[in-house]
């Protein structure tokens, strides 16, 4: 293929055409710079999906959510009983595995490492018979099966000790008052994600504190997970169940991963991702390789129309169609070649930026899997197949003598528009995507109106006075405005079920939660000041008093629950859930802090100026009052977006798809502009000379791009209205699908293909027409 004359060919047709070259080599860099990166991505995230090498045989038993039953909401938490009772009554069952999340409040202790944010997690001995754990010191099962000992990952095991090989190190676990000592006897490789379990600390299930968890079963070679299911539906009354409603399903472990439904519990040691953002991803990852194709098969046959005398010259001379046809595809395969491997010093300084941008797992080790290695062979073959195929073919029609005409030929300027017109159809849709996710966060967070300066502090097993001391303290602070106690976080109230099935949140709050979470009072008040009749009232939400029909609730008694609280006052619905769900009625009850309760939390709201030192402030305050507490806080604004995170991070890969998208056009659209001035120069010196003004010939020259975009965003415009409706119907709150999103996307689109053309148009314009001429 690469023979000395068709190499020398190649490189005196690029030297030839420099700018030609440059583009479509730099687009290439761009384009399989993107797709590298995606297949990584994709390759890796399915790699995570499959969990483990008996995935065929493995579950997640699951259970109906008693507190949601209207969304039909599956629950993965199972009552510590069943596990062991099913592997007793079904034959089928092989074993199980129990995980449970160790309590956020505990202190991890060692050398002079202090913290109570690492992630804690207990498991039973059969582990490794469910996920793959690379271990680069020690043995987990064997950890796992002795009480006392432990696992840490290497990269935490860094961060507190300074090295990987921790063995034989120990360290406390501080909880309530008591301290258990642990020995590190196994070391866990966390550089990569080889399952969609994530830790910390691994520690030896506890029987005696576990109280339910999430449960894995495996089951026999030749069981079928029907027949399990059979059996436990027959034995329905028999299994222990949250409510006696509620059935049992078995989820494969394939579908864990990118399973997202579970909104009612948080199980931070099982990784998960939104399937529609791995979707995504490869619609791009296909996107942008037929954008890089296109630009090159333009840049092609604009050169091809540049040099179509030297090509039938070359017939004329004896060259056949199959001797052009190697220099075709030789030429398309250095090209991509030398693309490739220059994309790969991107992808090497990009991977960190991707990681964090997608919230990805790829390493660069991960590089070299097989499956990687695979889809870049195909994306290779596609590139270089695709162009040289339709090249060909094109070449293969054409006759000697066409090649000696002068101007181009009608069907092939149709093709090269045609592929302008879908690029820019396909990026007009990508920035209405763009734009209607980014629209759609922006009125969730309107909509919410959470105070950004509010944070939670969790007081854990404080006493509730102790707690209220310190918040009298701190609310005298100039950067606190006020503060509440609750004994909830502000994002997880208690949900309680009533005889109907409705699910109601339930909070207690103090008196002074109105002022710190701004809640619009609509009527009634708050509580009373008699403190003989307070803790009989609550305050109920709009919601809750359009659910149970009460006319004037302000007096009423409730309809449900304790029928003896009297509702003090009604405010406006607040939103605590993601917007994909209904506000849930609400009942809000005063705050007790001589009750005791397993949970106190502290919500302040602070000055917006001077941020820095009033948390600087209440640190060494807390410090002062609870010496023997780890101080931590949240942004409660900052969890609530947790909640949407992945409709953030799918509107950062579309925004970053779209910049790319409209960047390949850009360079297409440059080389083709250079190509257009070039082949009318003779012309548009002959207007100037017949007196034709700079906008007579600045219009003659966009016209026809201009023309190629209206046709893009007439294409363009039902499919992404169709995307984007679909899209909003996730949602139990959303925003509208404005026409001027449209209409600002394709103006952005026209606006870049102006800019893009008009310098070289300008320059065209406003040359002197005897140059010109000058050799005509």
């Amino acid at each position: 293929m690469f023979s000395k004359t068709n190499l020398n060919l190649i490189i005196r047709n690029w030297r030839r055409n420099k700018v030609f070259t440059i583009i479509s080599i730099l687009s290439l860099i761009i384009g399989l710079t993107c797709c590298n990166l995606l297949i990584a991505f994709v390759a890796n995230e399915w790699q995570i999906s499959e969990g483990s090498p008996a995935k065929d045989r493995i579950f997640l038993l699951k259970s109906d959510n008693p507190m949601d039953v209207q969304s039909k909401e599956k629950t993965s938490f199972i009552l510590p009983a069943l596990p062991s009772m099913m592997k007793d009554r079904y034959h089928e069952v092989e074993t199980f595995c129990r995980f449970k999340r160790v309590d956020e409040n505990v202190i991890f202790e060692a050398d002079n490492f202090r913290s109570d944010k690492l992630l804690l997690v207990s498991a039973d001995r059969d582990l490794d018979r469910f996920f793959t754990i690379p271990t680069l010191y020690g043995d987990v099962a064997k950890t796992l099966s002795s009480p006392g000992e432990a696992a840490v990952s290497a990269s935490k095991a860094k961060l507190i000790f300074g090295e990987a090989n921790v063995v034989g190190k120990t360290f406390l676990l501080h909880e309530n008052n008591n301290a258990t000592l642990y020995t590190i006897t196994s070391v866990v490789d966390d550089s990569e994600a080889a399952s969609f379990l994530k830790f910390d600390v691994l520690l030896p299930i506890d029987l005696g504190s576990y109280y339910g968890g999430v449960t894995f079963v495996k089951l026999d070679k030749k069981a079928s997970s029907a027949s399990v299911l059979a059996q436990m539906k027959k034995d329905g009354g028999v299994l222990p169940k949250l409510t006696q409603e509620c059935q049992y399903y078995l989820q494969p472990l394939t579908d864990v991963y990118f399973d997202t439904s579970e909104t009612q519990s948080s199980w931070e040691f099982l990784m998960h991702r939104d399937r529609s953002f791995l979707y995504i991803s490869i619609l791009a990852t296909i996107a942008i390789l037929f954008i890089s194709c296109f630009n090159y098969m333009n840049m092609y046959l604009v050169r091809m129309f540049q040099n179509e005398k030297n090509t039938g010259i070359q017939e004329i001379l004896g060259a056949d169609k199959k001797q052009l046809g190697i220099q075709l595809v030789s030429e398309t395969f250095l090209a991509v070649f030398l693309g490739f491997l220059l994309s790969f010093i991107l992808v090497i300084l990009l991977l960190p930026v991707f990681n964090s941008l997608f919230n990805a797992y790829v390493s660069l080790s991960f590089l070299a899997n097989r499956m990687v290695i695979a889809g870049y062979l195909i994306l290779l073959f596609l590139l270089i197949a695709i162009p040289s195929l339709y090249l060909f073919i094109r070449m293969a029609k054409n006759q000697s003598f066409q090649f000696l005409k002068n101007d181009t030929p009608k069907h092939k300027a149709r093709v090269v528009n045609g592929m302008v017109v879908l690029q820019f159809t396909i990026s007009i849709i990508l920035i209405v995507g763009a734009m209607m996710y980014a629209k759609q966060l922006d009125f969730i967070t309107e909509t919410s109106n959470i105070d950004k300066n509010i944070i939670q502090i969790n007081g854990g097993d404080i006493s509730g006075l102790k707690l209220k001391a310190f918040k009298n303290d701190i609310t005298a602070l100039s950067g606190v405005q006020c503060g509440t106690l609750s004994s909830s976080g502000f994002l997880n109230a208690w949900i309680a079920m009533n005889d109907d099935n409705v699910s109601v949140l339930t909070y207690t709050f103090d008196s002074d939660f109105l002022k710190t979470h701004s809640f619009r009072l609509i009527e009634g008040e708050i509580f009373s000041k008699s403190e003989s009749v307070r803790s009989k009232q609550v305050v109920v939400n709009e919601t809750f008093v359009r659910k149970y029909g009460i006319d004037d609730p302000v007096g009423k008694t409730l309809p449900v629950f304790d029928k003896s609280l009297v509702i003090k006052g009604v405010i406006a619905d607040f939103y605590t859930e993601p917007f994909s769900k209904q506000v849930k009625p609400t009942i809000i009850s005063l705050f007790n802090p001589e009750k005791g309760s397993s949970i106190q939390v502290l919500q302040l709201r602070l000055n917006a100026n001077g941020l820095a030192p009033t948390l600087s402030e209440i640190k060494k305050r807390w410090e002062e009052y609870f010496p023997d507490k780890i101080f931590n806080y949240t942004f409660i604004r900052d969890e609530f977006e947790q909640l949407h995170s992945n409709y953030s991070k799918t509107a950062r890969i579309i925004g970053f798809f779209t910049i790319i998208s409209l960047s390949l056009t850009a360079f297409g659209l440059f080389g083709m502009t250079w190509y257009a001035v070039d082949r009318r120069t003779k012309e548009i010196g002959i207007r100037k000379v017949n007196g034709a003004t700079i906008s007579e010939i600045l219009t003659m020259l966009n016209k026809d791009f201009v023309k190629w975009v209206v046709i893009a965003f007439v294409l363009a415009c039902p499919i992404a209205w169709y995307a984007m409706s679909k899209w909003l119907e996730n949602f139990a709150y959303k925003t509208t699908l404005s026409w001027w999103i449209f209409a600002l996307a394709g103006l952005l689109a026209l606006g870049i293909a102006l800019l893009t053309v008009s310098w070289q148009s300008w320059r065209a314009a406003t040359r002197n027409p005897v140059e010109a001429l000058r050799y005509e």
